[in-house]
């Protein structure tokens, strides 16, 4: 298989020199890790050189302005040697960047997984409804504030924005509320000024918390729409 890609990135560079890896990884269509990994293999074979202006075939220089640049294949010495041995560390370091990127991306995953197992081992394959600590609280008070919802949520799932991203809770403001009161609010919509006092205390801060970060309006001092 890398003999296979080497040949490719090697014809590559023959007909397009001074190619970056990026360059050569779009146009190759392999990722960029398999790039770098096979430049490192035909520059230890000596094939292909790399120059502050991209990566060469070896012998293909000429083609293109700026070919005194390279070293020639003859070139003798420690100051060689040492230039080669530079080289390979930097690409190795920005293949290992490239690694830990992809680690990183794939912790998150495995956190958000892990998550969502423990949902289904402690709910029986349903959560909502099965008692689930932060949602049985917040059916039960409808509306919270968000740093109380966070302590709470730590204590079950471990993240208010699990619950917020399957739909159970929506975030107003500095509040945090039950989807299904939210949603119940908003079907009242909308809502004459005159009645506002008839509304439930949480209705009431859902509501001024709706106008303050402009999901709903008063217009023209009579009613309270949804903007």
């Amino acid at each position: 298989m890398g003999s296979s890609i080497d040949s490719l990135v090697l014809s590559y560079l023959k007909k397009h020199p001074y190619s970056k890896p990026r360059e050569i990884a779009d146009g190759l269509g392999f990722s960029i890790v398999t790039v770098r990994y096979s430049l490192l293999r035909l520059r230890e074979r000596g094939l292909v050189v790399r120059t502050s202006k991209g990566y060469v075939a070896r012998g293909y220089a000429a083609r293109e302005p700026g070919a005194g640049e390279i070293p020639a294949p003859q070139e003798p010495g420690l100051k060689r040697e040492i230039e080669d041995l530079k080289d390979r560390v930097s690409e190795l370091e920005k293949t290992l960047e490239d690694v830990l990127e992809n680690l990183s991306r794939l912790e998150k995953e495995v956190s958000e997984l892990r998550v969502f197992v423990k949902a289904l081992q402690g709910s029986g394959g349903v959560l909502r409804g099965r008692g689930d600590p932060f949602l049985d609280r917040l059916s039960q008070e409808k509306v919270m504030t968000i740093s109380e919802a966070r302590r709470e949520a730590s204590k079950s799932m471990g993240s208010l924005e699990y619950y917020v991203d399957k739909g159970y809770a929506v975030i107003v403001g500095d509040f945090v509320a039950d989807k299904a009161f939210y949603e119940a609010l908003l079907s009242r919509m909308p809502i004459r000024v005159e009645d506002i006092n008839s509304l439930s205390a949480k209705e009431k801060i859902l509501v001024e918390a709706m106008i303050s970060e402009g999901i709903a309006y008063v217009d023209k001092g009579k009613e309270v729409r949804l903007a």
